[in-house]
């Protein structure tokens, strides 16, 4: 059985509710279709905060401050459910509603419980509906991170070992610039590697619906080649799009791996490539032992910090040349690695009131970003 994970964007939802497209009965009726055919599927979508304002008359002084947007969240969350719940009614499909923030997946110990809860949702032959909860997660709604569902996305794929992740919005595709700017503009049918090129096509959304933008949508196909996982970005303007899309056809535009999909852990460690808490900089000593030698991250080969965590957090590693090496848990707290920077390992007993080993970063706890 293949598990794809789809994420549909604001637009789509604002769409169906005013009548101005069928996008989303398009992608809902193919879920039905494909389901019946051994596939599974997992939905995160946004579009509570655009629902609740379709619904609910505010005052203009309230609309933009972080508690309004919890309340509209809040409120659009069930007309958004309804909506799900009552198309599915109709085709005897149980659907389930998960709000989660990528937060609840930075613990090891969360995600393995969230990634179970999905697991027994598939035993039971429910689609589960997932969104980022707002209410409690404000990060998106304050405007800190942009296109936390299409991150969100990415993560819960990672997490329950999907085979394809789908990004739903209004574009085709990714293109060389704003194709509404550029009649020029060219669509990229295929990328293999995420490079700085790639990463300048990006742009900020443009419909003033949604919070996502190409931007985020690169950043969660990252995170989906990093692990293994196939990733397309398109809208539903095909017939059977989801599943010319499974087939490798060229539709919008599709991100392939280069590796084999890494083990749970190693997947879990990629999350950190969204949620890192801080940077720790190597020398060129030990950036090699790290990439030719699969070697732990001793303090010695630190040169500098960046940022402010603590010990199991996910840290990013650079080299000196700023480029990402990988991610990895990382043993001790920043306050005690500043202590740490350049030190040879005999001196951290007398350096540390506890010693949590020798290696910052344990090679069994690092996963190297191949795509760099």
């Amino acid at each position: 059985m293949k598990r794809i994970v789809i994420k549909i964007g604001s637009q789509i939802i604002l769409d169906d509710e005013e009548g101005n497209s069928n996008y989303l009965s398009n992608i809902l009726n193919e879920i039905v279709s494909l389901k019946s055919k051994g596939f599974s599927f997992t939905i995160v979508s946004s579009g509570a905060v655009a629902l609740a304002k379709k619904h609910i008359t505010i005052q203009k002084s309230q609309d933009g401050t972080t508690s309004s947007k919890q309340a509209l969240s809040s409120i659009g969350q069930v007309y958004l459910m309804n909506k799900y719940k009552s198309f599915f009614n109709l085709h005897n499909i149980e659907c389930a509603q998960v709000l989660a923030g990528r937060d609840n997946f930075n613990s090891r110990l969360a995600y393995l419980n969230i990634r179970n809860a999905l697991e027994e949702l598939y035993s039971y032959n429910v689609i589960p509906i997932i969104n980022e909860n707002d209410v409690v997660s404000t990060m998106e709604i304050e405007g800190k991170f942009y296109g936390d569902n299409d991150r969100l996305a990415a993560i819960v794929a990672n997490a329950i070992d999907a085979d394809q992740l789908i990004l739903f919005g209004k574009t085709k595709g990714l293109y060389t610039s704003d194709p509404n700017k550029n009649t020029n503009s060219k669509i990229i049918k295929k990328v293999e590697k995420i490079d700085n090129e790639i990463a300048s096509y990006a742009s900020s959304p443009g419909d003033n619906i949604g919070s996502g933008g190409m931007k985020s949508k690169i950043e969660a196909a990252k995170i989906c080649m990093e692990s293994g996982i196939r990733c397309s970005i398109s809208n539903v303007e095909f017939d059977n799009t989801i599943f010319r899309i499974i087939n490798s056809e060229e539709i919008g535009t599709k991100f392939i791996p280069s590796n084999q999909k890494k083990e749970a852990k190693k997947r879990w460690l990629i999350t950190g490539l969204s949620e890192s808490k801080g940077t720790i900089v190597v020398d060129d000593g030990a950036s090699n032992a790290l990439i030719n030698n699969g070697a732990s991250l001793l303090s010695v080969g630190i040169n500098k910090l960046v940022g402010t965590f603590k010990r199991g957090d996910i840290v990013v590693v650079e080299n000196l040349k700023e480029y990402q090496i990988g991610f990895g848990i990382s043993n001790y707290d920043s306050e005690d690695l500043y202590r740490l920077v350049g030190k040879d390992s005999k001196e951290l007993k007398n350096i540390l009131l506890v010693n949590h080993g020798d290696e910052i970063i344990h090679r069994n706890n690092f996963v190297f970003l191949e795509n760099n």
